[in-house]
Parts: C-alpha cells; structure tokens; sequence
C-alpha cells in the first residue's frame, strides 16, 4: 500500500526527528557538524522544537508520509522565501552545543545562503529545507510524492523550488524535473584532523515552466 501523504503537526515532531536523525547519520557534514553522542541528542531535541515552530509559520510547510500503520516513514520542511519578509524580521541565532563544530556550521550555512541568492537572486521562492526518508523505506514513493505536493503548491504561486541535494540523490531530483544550477563544496575537518575531507553539494532548482 502506498504512504498516505498529510501535513504535519506539532505532535508528529518527535516522530519527525527520529526520521532525520536516521536519514542523516551516513552524512560526513552532519557528523562534521555534530562529531559525538551528546551532539546527536542535542540535534534531536533542536529539531523537534524546530518542528513544533515550523507548523506554527504561515510562511513555512511540513508535510509527513504514513505507512500503513501510521508510523512516519518521510518528510518534507519547506520555507517560502521572501526577501521583504528576511529584510525585517531576521531569523534568530540558535545556541549549539560546546561539543559541536561551529565553524563548519556556520560555513555551510553561509555558503548555502550565498549560493541560493547567486541562483535566484532577490526573488520570492519555495526553499525544501529536508527530504528524508527512514531507512527501509526508500523506494516506496514517500520522498518523491512529498515532494511533488511542495511543487504543486509552488506552482500555484509561479514560485520555484530550490534545494541543496547531497551527490546521491541528484539523480532522484532530476527525474521529478530539478536541474542542477550550480556546483558547491567546503572542506571539513575528519575527527582530530584539519579541514582536509571536500564535501560537495549541488544547488538545484524547478521552475513551474519547466525550464528549470
């Protein structure tokens, strides 16, 4: 039976960050970022109180896949992005963990926030913050029909899609009609070491004209 596709709720945020956190564990920035145990913890309770302000945002969407007997196995975060709305009311700086890695945050951050100006300058778009699916549950059309909803909502208000795919999945973007706009990569520092291991990313966009 296929995933049922619904929005999400304030109650579904546990749910929700548990299917990140395992949906994230093999990323080298995700471990670049938050390199011990009690990062991870502190992840997992950030990004439920995450979730539980993202519901509340008019300018914000959260959409979960069911199985069949109700478990969360997918979700979707997106933000509508506005450069009027960014210019007066920025965003607030959240407070990290002595144990998690600063810098790389910040650099990812930044350098993302960059790269999404560069693609689309001072426009208004729809930013897919997270697509993750649980593991075990790929290929049963969780990521793929979430995702689809977010287009059909941005092309409602003639708004494209952008979104920082990781090099595994580029070829899942580019078959629901993503096009890879620009090419990204930082240096992250393996345990112990200097900022020697090259992360990269691609930037990729869907226009509802399809041009991508």
């Amino acid at each position: 039976m296929a995933p049922t596709m619904v929005a999400g709720a304030a109650s579904d945020a546990a749910s929700v960050a548990d299917v990140f956190l395992e949906a994230m564990a093999p990323n080298a920035l995700q471990r670049a970022q938050f390199p011990d145990p009690a990062g991870e913890r502190f992840v997992r309770d950030w990004f439920a109180q995450d979730v539980v302000r993202h519901v509340q945002d008019a300018d914000k969407g959260l959409l979960v896949a069911r199985s069949e007997d109700g478990e969360i196995i997918s979700f979707v975060k997106w933000l509508v992005h506005s450069p009027r709305a960014s210019q007066e009311a920025p965003e607030e700086q959240d407070v990290w963990p002595e144990t998690s890695n600063i810098k790389v945050l910040e650099t990812y951050t930044a350098l993302t926030a960059k790269v999404r100006e560069d693609v689309l300058g001072q426009t208004a778009y729809y930013h897919v913050s997270y697509l993750c699916t649980k593991p075990g549950h790929t290929g049963q059309g969780a990521a793929s029909g979430l995702l689809k909803l977010v287009q059909e909502r941005a092309s409602k208000d003639g708004m494209a899609v952008i979104l920082e795919s990781t090099m595994n999945v580029v070829s899942f973007y580019e078959r629901l009609g993503f096009r890879v706009a620009l090419k990204f990569d930082l240096l992250l520092p393996p345990p112990g070491g200097q900022w020697t291991e090259l992360y990269e990313e691609r930037s990729m966009v869907w226009k509802p004209d399809g041009k991508g």
